[in-house]
């Protein structure tokens, strides 16, 4: 069978870029680049606390909140358009939502109780945060608007940090209920609740890598009466743990750049508190911040909307974006959504590792507006396989995960 020129070509380049999203663990798109997103933290450099942003390398820093009260805690949400955050403004600490640029700061939680430590679902939709009473801490949750909120804890020790897998089944927390501060899972209806490590010290801000294999946390012990924090990771039934930092200090609170590759987290280790980055095996730790404030409580997202680039690393221009799959990983069926800004003829197709087509789930005109594909994958061995949308001129290829 004779093959075009310029089949050969398109499928070359498939090819090329799956392996660019295997190998580098990014999206691997067309014509453009991938940018390595952004970092929102607090730091108290303006004389109380408040939210700031800044891009990974450590360049364009913006202060997003600018009160007398001490705005805290940042977490941006998975498609990196808002953050939920702590403020006092309110005479108490409650949750509070804003866009990306700092804009529309909307409070979420408004009762009698102090909340602190929020983290996002994987959707968007809840925030999962944890209650203070004092002598004890309760984990919650509550939709973004501020309705329905659920208590998922209730014991008399502490349970805080709250974090939800990428697959939105489990909820990643840290509890003193055993004594020491160890790590726990939970459902995400707070059934099943359960410690997943048990040793000295104190086991403390764990987070999940975003493919939801690996667990990062600090690890504090006493040396001589003074407390050293190291960041350490391991896999998600608490096996294989190994220690990346061994600074003289606390390093502490890790959290994942969006692909993976990457740790940023708050260090003690050059006096005050600074933010750092390092590679996902430790190596290449580097300073991002340099000052003789407070930095720290960092949250790594997809690009926000104030950079030009939209949540998936696609200029909005480009006409279209593609989410990632939800969930993922999963085990028989999955949900695709993407946007188009306006109505075009859209591919949407399948492929295996070797860059071999498997299922065609869109081919035709797509009216303008945001859609959803379900994919069933029944009968596919698990493993990894890449989703890839084209219009006429831009295509994107993005990374899927059966499980068996």
């Amino acid at each position: 069978m004779k093959i075009s020129t310029n089949s050969l070509s398109r499928k070359l380049t498939l090819v090329f870029m799956i392996l660019i999203t295997v190998f580098t663990g990014t999206v691997a798109q067309s014509p453009q680049t991938q940018n390595d997103g952004w970092i929102a933290f607090y730091s108290d450099r303006s004389g109380n606390r408040d939210i700031y942003s800044m891009r990974a390398d450590g360049t364009e820093v913006t202060q997003l909140t600018t009160n007398t009260a001490n705005d805290e805690c940042p977490s941006i949400s998975p498609d990196g358009k808002e953050i939920a955050f702590i403020s006092e403004r309110d005479g108490k600490r409650e949750i509070y939502i804003m866009n990306s640029d700092g804009s529309n700061q909307t409070r979420v939680t408004n009762n009698s109780d102090t909340e602190e430590h929020p983290s996002w679902s994987p959707d968007g939709t809840k925030i999962y945060f944890m209650k203070d009473l004092s002598s004890r801490t309760e984990i919650w949750v509550i939709n973004t608007d501020g309705t329905g909120a659920v208590r998922l804890t209730n014991n008399q020790a502490r349970d805080e940090r709250p974090i939800v897998s990428p697959d939105g089944q489990t909820v990643l927390f840290m509890s003193n209920r055993n004594g020491n501060y160890e790590i726990y899972m939970m459902n995400t209806d707070g059934s099943n609740q359960r410690r997943i490590t048990n040793s000295t010290g104190h086991k403390i801000f764990p987070t999940w890598s975003p493919d939801g294999l690996k667990i990062a946390y600090g690890l504090t012990v006493m040396v001589g009466g003074v407390p050293q924090a190291d960041i350490h990771v391991m896999n998600a039934d608490g096996s294989g743990d190994i220690r990346l930092t061994t600074a003289n200090g606390r390093d502490e609170d890790p959290v994942w750049s969006p692909d993976g590759t990457r740790i940023a987290f708050q260090s003690e280790r050059n006096g005050n508190f600074e933010i750092y980055k390092m590679n996902s095996d430790g190596t290449e730790q580097t300073r991002l911040t340099s000052n003789s404030f407070w930095d720290g409580w960092p949250s790594w997202g997809t690009d926000p909307v104030q950079s030009g680039i939209d949540d998936q690393g696609l200029n909005q221009s480009r006409g279209f974006r593609l989410f990632q799959n939800y969930p993922n990983p999963f085990n028989l069926s999955t949900t695709i959504k993407f946007e188009l800004l306006q109505s075009g003829i859209v591919s949407l197709r399948i492929y295996n590792f070797s860059g071999q087509e498997v299922d065609e789930l869109v081919c035709e005109n797509i009216p303008q507006g945001i859609h959803t594909v379900n994919w069933n994958c029944t009968g596919l061995p698990g493993g990894i396989y890449f989703y890839r949308m084209s219009t006429d001129e831009y295509s994107v290829t993005k990374k899927l995960n059966i499980i068996q």
